[in-house]
């Protein structure tokens, strides 16, 4: 279990047990967590966050604290920004294994694909 707190706080649980507490480099008093997965190859968090206003995708490789932004389609549906659907967002999933990141808003299913990951060597 992960638990992220509104001043960026990562607190992760393994059979009621914290293993590991973790700082996502986020300071803002309005960081809000829509919704998150972990990737089930990885062990990767995944978080969709509202943060001073902007809606981000973002992955975090728990095993050395750094993190990548998944960029959105820049598409429209109806007039209406990706990025606006996104902050609508209830659910997530994400499938390493196709490389896909679903999410549900607005009563719809959007995907987008993940982004290249440097493998280590």
């Amino acid at each position: 279990i992960h638990v992220v707190y509104p001043d960026g706080r990562l607190v992760s649980l393994s059979s009621g047990e914290v293993y590991d507490r973790q700082d996502l480099g986020r300071s803002s008093s309005e960081f809000e967590v829509l919704a998150v997965d972990s990737g089930e190859e990885t062990g990767d968090l995944y978080l969709a966050t509202l943060a001073d206003g902007v809606v981000s995708l973002v992955v975090y490789d728990l095993t050395d604290s750094k993190s990548t932004p998944v960029l959105l389609p820049p598409v429209t549906v109806d007039g209406v920004a990706m990025d606006d659907l996104f902050e609508n967002v209830s659910s997530l999933v994400v499938s390493e294994t196709r490389g896909q990141i679903y999410w549900i808003a607005d009563g719809a299913i959007w995907s987008a694909v993940l982004p290249e990951m440097p493998s280590a060597e």
